[in-house]
């Protein structure tokens, strides 16, 4: 086998492991915030400035867990994408391996 032949070998190697990468990364999730109890919550409720302070986290907690759902949709997509472009680096690099072989 040519040298030639072996340097599209491995690029051929490298596009796969990259694409399979990407496409491993797009599955994974970040996950929700659960937002916990506070201590004594049953036995009052507490304010800072006129406002409860429970009603405050549950805000906090849904605008959160909102932006931690589209970073994974975002994320998803990116690697979805990214993958697809070394998915088609892969073929045609080995593509250009077999016309490598075939050439002699």
């Amino acid at each position: 086998m040519e040298t030639i032949s072996i340097l599209w070998l491995i690029f051929t190697l490298l596009f796969l492991a990259l694409s399979i990468f990407h496409f491993v990364q797009a599955r994974k999730k970040i996950p929700n915030y659960e937002q916990q109890r506070r201590p004594g919550a049953n036995q009052g409720s507490v304010s800072i400035l006129g406002e409860d302070i429970d009603q405050q986290t549950a805000n906090l907690a849904n605008g959160l867990n909102t932006h931690i759902k589209e970073l994974n949709n975002s994320n998803k997509k990116i690697n979805i994408i990214q993958g697809i472009g070394y998915l088609l680096a892969f073929l045609t690099a080995l593509f250009s391996m077999y016309l490598t072989i075939i050439d002699k």
